[in-house]
C-alpha cells in the first residue's frame, strides 16, 4: 500500500539481537519507498536499557527478534517505552495470537513472509497513524444502532485485514475477503458485493445469511447507480416503494444498509435488521477500506495487463529473434554469394583482360563484337584487319555489324551471320573479298565467348559477345585445285597405260614371237606399226603429264562449287 503523505520524516528505532543484524535491518527498512521518508536507527537488544533515552525521539520501535519463552528483552522494552508504539517483527514460531495477547505491542509482522520488510513499513505507518488519531481523539463516543463495535474498533479491524487484502493475487478471492472482513469488522450477518456486468449487478460474494438468488441480476439504476456514479457511500434506513430493484426487496428483514462503492467495479453492501445501525464514520471507514480494495484491483488489473503484455512482448521477442536468426543466415548466404560473385567478377575481368590482350596480338584479321540491347556492335578490330582490308579502325569500331563494309565479304550471308551471333552458335563459311586487283578467299569463323561444352550458349545465359575471325585460304584453295588437276592427269595417264600402251605392247610381242618362228618379214611391219602407235601414245602421255593438253572430263569447277557448299555448312 502506498501512502500519499510525506510531510515529515519518520524516525524508527530498530532493535535486533546483534548490532550487525540491526544495521542490516535498518538499512533495508530505510530503502522501502512506501510511506514517508524515514530515518531508522539500529540498536542491539543488549542495549535495551538505553531505550528510555530514545523513547521521546522516535515515532515507533521495531523489535526484530523472536521472543524467547521468557521474553525478558521484549518485556523490558515494553515496560521502558510506555508511550511509543512497538511493532514485533519476528519469526512464525511466535504466533499472532501470542503477539495479540502481549500487552504493549501495537503491531505484528511475520519476518518470513513474502515482502516482509514492505509489510513492516506499512505496519509502522498504520501504527503511527493510529497513535496520532488516538492522541487527537482520546475519547470514544458511543453511536446508536445496537452494535457493540465502536468506530475506532472498526478502523482497527479493517486495518488489520488490509495486509491480507493487499497481498491478494486473485480477483475472486479478493472479493471474498472484502465481504468476510467487512462483515467481521462491522459485526453484521448480511454482507455482499455485486459488480456491474452488462448493465446489471452480478453477485460476486456474500455471507451465508444473504439469499443469493434474490440479489443476483439487479438492474443498475436508482440509488445503486448513483452510488457508482458519485463514488460516495450511502446509508439506507428505510424502504423506497417507488424504487424498483431496491436492496430492501431482496431480504424482508433488512432495515439498514450501508452501500459503499468499490471504484467503478461494484458496490459493497453491509446490512442489518436494526434501524439506523450505521453512521457516517462507519461509511467513511468502509469507504477507505474499499478504496484500498479498488487500488488492489487496479494493481491486479495492471499486473494482468502487464503479464499479457509481457507474454505478447516475449512472443514478439522470440519471433524477432527467430526472424533475426533467419536474417543472419540469409545475410551470411547473401555475403557468400556476394563473395562468389566478386570472385567471378574478378575472374571474368582477368579473363576479359587476357582475351583482349590476346586479341590485340592476334595475327589474323578479326573483329570483336558485343550485343548491346539486341544490337550487334563491333567493339575492336586487330591490326591485321586494318592492314588487310585497308580500313581505319575508328570507322568500324562502335558501329553496328549490319552496316555495310563493317565486315567485308559477308554479302548475302549477313542474315546467317547475324542469326548465328545472336544465337551464340559457332558458324564457319567461305567468302570472297576483292582486295586490290585480285579476289581472295577467306574462311569466316563466328566464335561466341560464352558457350557451353557443346559449343552452344548455355541455357538461360545471355551471349554477351564474341569474335569474327578471317582466315585467308586463297593459297590453300589454289593448291587444292592444282593438286586435284594433277590427280586427274595421273589418273588419265594410268588409264591410257592400262588401256592402250599395254595392248600395243602385247600386239607387238605377239607379232615378234610369230616372226621369230616363221621368219616372215610381214610380221615385222606389224611390229613397226605397233611401235609407232606406242610412241604416239607416249608423246600424248608426256603432254598430259606436263599439262600441255586438256584432259577430257575435267571437273575442277564443279569441285570448287561443291567445296564452297561444304565450307558454308555448320560445323
Amino acid at each position: 500500500m502506498t501512502f500519499s503523505s510525506r510531510s515529515r520524516q519518520r524516525t524508527v528505532l530498530y532493535l535486533a539481537e546483534t548490532a550487525g543484524s540491526a544495521r542490516e535491518g535498518a538499512a533495508a527498512l530505510e530503502t522501502v519507498r512506501s510511506g514517508p521518508d524515514r530515518y531508522v536507527h539500529p540498536m542491539s537488544t543488549e542495549d535495551v536499557g538505553q531505550l528510555r533515552a530514545w523513547e521521546s525521539d522516535v515515532d515507533c520501535i521495531v523489535f526484530a527478534e523472536t521472543p524467547t519463552a521468557a521474553g525478558s528483552a521484549l518485556l523490558e522494552a515494553i515496560e521502558t517505552c510506555e508511550s511509543t508504539p512497538i511493532v514485533l517483527f519476528s519469526e512464525a514460531s511466535y504466533a499472532p495470537t501470542a503477539a495479540r495477547a502481549t500487552d504493549g505491542l501495537a503491531g505484528y509482522v511475520r519476518r518470513d513472509a513474502d515482502d516482509a520488510i514492505v509489510h513492516l513499513a506499512d505496519e509502522i505507518e498504520w501504527v503511527c497513524a493510529g497513535q496520532a488519531e488516538s492522541d487527537a481523539e482520546p475519547e470514544t463516543i458511543a453511536m446508536p444502532g445496537g452494535r457493540s463495535a465502536t468506530s475506532d474498533d472498526l478502523a482497527d479491524r479493517l486495518l488489520e485485514s488490509l495486509v491480507d487484502v493487499a497481498t491478494r493475487e486473485d480477483r475472486d478471492r479478493l472479493f471474498e475477503l472484502l465481504v468476510v472482513h467487512a462483515a467481521t469488522a462491522l459485526e453484521v450477518d448480511y454482507c455482499w458485493l455485486s459488480t456491474v456486468q452488462f448493465g446489471e449487478f452480478t453477485l460476486r460474494s456474500a455471507t451465508a445469511a444473504v439469499p443469493e438468488s434474490d440479489l443476483d441480476g439487479m438492474a443498475r439504476d436508482g440509488v445503486l447507480d448513483e452510488v457508482l456514479r458519485s463514488g460516495d457511500p450511502v446509508i439506507l434506513d428505510e424502504r423506497d416503494e417507488d424504487q424498483p430493484d431496491h436492496p430492501f426487496d431482496a431480504v424482508d428483514e433488512l432495515r439498514s444498509i450501508c452501500c459503499v462503492p468499490v471504484g467503478d467495479v461494484g458496490v459493497l453492501h453491509a446490512a442489518t435488521a436494526e434501524r439506523t445501525a450505521f453512521d457516517e464514520r462507519d461509511c467513511e471507514a468502509l469507504a477507505s477500506y474499499c478504496r484500498v480494495a479498488r487500488a488492489v484491483l487496479e494493481r491486479l488489473e495492471t499486473e494482468s495487463r502487464l503479464a499479457d503484455e509481457n507474454d505478447r512482448l516475449r512472443e514478439e521477442r522470440d519471433r524477432v529473434r527467430t526472424e533475426q536468426k533467419k536474417l543472419l543466415v540469409e545475410r551470411d548466404h547473401v555475403a557468400t554469394e556476394r563473395d562468389e560473385l566478386l570472385v567471378e567478377r574478378d575472374h571474368a575481368a582477368t579473363e576479359r583482360d587476357r582475351l583482349r590482350s590476346l586479341f590485340e596480338r592476334f595475327p589474323e584479321p578479326a573483329a570483336r563484337y558485343e550485343i548491346d540491347d539486341g544490337e550487334v556492335i563491333v567493339r575492336a578490330v586487330t591490326e591485321a584487319y586494318a592492314d588487310v582490308f585497308g580500313v581505319d579502325p575508328e570507322t568500324v569500331v562502335d558501329v553496328p555489324i549490319e552496316v555495310e563494309a563493317v565486315l567485308p565479304g559477308v554479302g548475302r550471308r549477313e542474315s546467317t551471320l547475324r542469326e548465328a551471333i545472336r544465337a551464340g552458335e559457332r558458324r564457319r563459311f567461305v567468302s570472297r573479298v576483292e582486295i586490290g586487283d585480285e579476289i581472295r578467299e577467306y574462311r569466316l569463323a563466328v566464335v561466341p565467348l560464352e558457350t557451353g561444352d557443346d559449343g552452344d550458349a548455355r541455357e538461360g545465359e545471355r551471349n554477351s559477345g564474341g569474335l569474327v575471325v578471317y582466315d585467308d585460304v586463297t593459297e590453300a584453295r589454289r593448291c587444292e585445285r592444282d593438286l586435284a588437276a594433277a590427280e586427274r592427269r595421273l589418273s588419265t595417264v594410268a588409264e591410257l597405260v592400262d588401256d592402250d600402251v599395254r595392248t600395243l605392247l602385247n600386239v607387238a610381242r605377239g607379232f615378234l614371237d610369230i616372226a621369230e618362228e616363221t621368219g616372215d618379214r610381214e610380221h615385222f611391219v606389224e611390229i613397226a606399226d605397233a611401235q609407232r602407235q606406242q610412241r604416239e601414245l607416249l608423246d600424248r602421255l608426256v603432254a598430259i603429264a606436263r599439262a600441255t593438253e586438256p584432259v577430257a572430263g575435267d571437273g575442277l569447277a564443279l569441285e570448287d562449287g561443291e567445296r564452297d557448299r561444304r565450307e558454308s555448312a555448320t560445323r
